[in-house]
């Protein structure tokens, strides 16, 4: 028979079970755990939903004492201090948030419709390839892809789930980009103010942090922390005796799920990580005029060590503060945007304007957009499909082993048990 469990692993709500018939519940909910029980975690805050929280600075720190769980995101330290940490980056996140809407809110898109549209053919759709299906190329409008039903819902402390505030908030992000993308693709954007590269960079946070491959990323390191406090529990005496008949691997064979919720709480320490390499580059605009158009994905915001070989670069593995950064965010299919630490100058910034007229870097972009694209690739058109198929075994994931992080690679995909609420 099973035989359940209830564990509160510090502020992480979890649910794992064993493929060998012992399935094991963990939980902060439950005062008989083995460990302090923790009040679950709020709902994000009504006055943006990018504001910080100590439990999830506590995960997402930039510094680390000995013998915790290091997690390394290849990017720079969210967070300086316990302190810093529970204060909001106010710079990001200029926009109020409206909780309140006359319809629930069900489909969630992951990456903005109004985004995607810069990519749609003649017909107003573009052509979607799953990784897991890269022979298959879905021809839809953007309205229609690159979803998940109530992706950034939040649990109500009185019961029930909000399904509209993140939806609304991400609405307020993504109305500047129709603005920004005008601007950006005309020659008259090397007046950018400070207001618009605010814009700018607001979107592009959002667009690092929202998607399933940031999500997935802190969902599957809790996870394996989760597994590693057990291993350490089991070691230390700490956890009732394993069912009889079992092997005494049995802790080899756990599947564990974790809230999805905890990669929402994540988003503010991941914003303010990404804020700190933006701060680190320069960008130019790239006018695309050659015969090859620009894909996009799912993970749109591509970031690298340009001083490795191609072939060896790791996906957002950078060495602060002085190593090269190299940053591409497809604006449409003629147009990039491109960062990099050697065009940072010291005084205001400014925006430069390059007309890309060689195909071969045309095409060096799009084969850092297919393999760092997560579950999908779009393209306006079908003439990068061998392009698509080569990458499609391998997105951006972490490398981990019992409970150790080792840093970003190119490999398969997680698969996450389901969380059921």
């Amino acid at each position: 028979m099973g035989r359940h469990i209830g564990v509160g692993f510090g502020n992480v709500p979890a649910r794992f079970k064993c493929h060998r018939l012992c399935k094991v519940e963990m939980t902060p909910r439950r005062s008989g755990g083995l460990t302090r029980p923790q009040r679950q975690p709020e709902p994000c805050a009504m006055g943006g939903p990018l504001s910080a929280y100590p439990g999830a600075s506590r995960l997402f720190d930039g510094r680390w004492r000995r013998g915790s769980v290091r997690l390394r995101f290849g990017e720079y330290a969210a967070c300086r201090s316990p302190r810093n940490a529970a204060q909001p980056g106010a710079m990001w996140y200029p926009i109020g948030m409206d909780k309140r809407s006359a319809n629930e809110k069900k489909r969630h898109h992951f990456i903005s419709i109004t985004y995607l549209n810069k990519f749609a053919d003649t017909e107003g759709k573009v052509f979607a390839y799953r990784k897991d299906d890269p022979e298959t190329a879905l021809h839809l409008r953007p309205d229609a892809i690159a979803f998940e039903r109530y992706y950034y819902s939040q649990p109500l402390p009185a019961g029930g789930r909000d399904n509209n505030t993140f939806e609304n908030f991400f609405g307020t992000i993504e109305s500047t980009w129709n603005p920004l993308a005008v601007r950006l693709c005309s020659s008259a954007a090397a007046n950018f103010t400070s207001s618009e590269f605010i814009d700018l960079f607001t979107f592009l946070i959002l667009m690092r942090v929202r998607v399933p491959a940031a999500r997935d990323m802190v969902e599957v390191t809790l996870a394996e922390d989760v597994k590693a406090t057990t291993r350490l529990l089991d070691q230390q005496g700490k956890l009732p005796p394993k069912p009889e008949g079992l092997d005494d691997d049995i802790l080899d064979h756990l599947s564990v799920a974790i809230d999805p919720h905890m990669s929402l709480r994540a988003m503010p320490d991941l914003a303010r990580g990404f804020g700190n390499l933006l701060d680190r580059l320069g960008f130019e605009v790239l006018h695309n005029k050659t015969d090859v158009s620009l894909l996009t994905s799912d993970n749109p915001v591509v970031c690298f060590d340009p001083t490795a070989p191609e072939g060896r670069v790791l996906p957002y593995q950078v060495r602060p503060p002085h190593g090269s950064i190299e940053l591409l965010f497809p604006i449409d299919a003629e147009t990039v945007l491109r960062g990099h630490t050697r065009l940072r100058r010291a005084g205001p910034r400014s925006l430069r304007h390059v007309v890309l007229t060689d195909r071969q870097q045309a095409k060096r972009i799009n084969r850092f957009i297919a393999r760092f694209g997560y579950r999908f690739v779009f393209a306006r058109d079908r003439s990068h499909e061998a392009l698509i198929l080569k990458h499609a075994s391998t997105s951006p994931v972490i490398d981990m082993l019992n409970g150790r992080v080792f840093g970003w690679v190119f490999g398969p995909r997680p698969t996450k048990p389901k969380w059921d609420a």
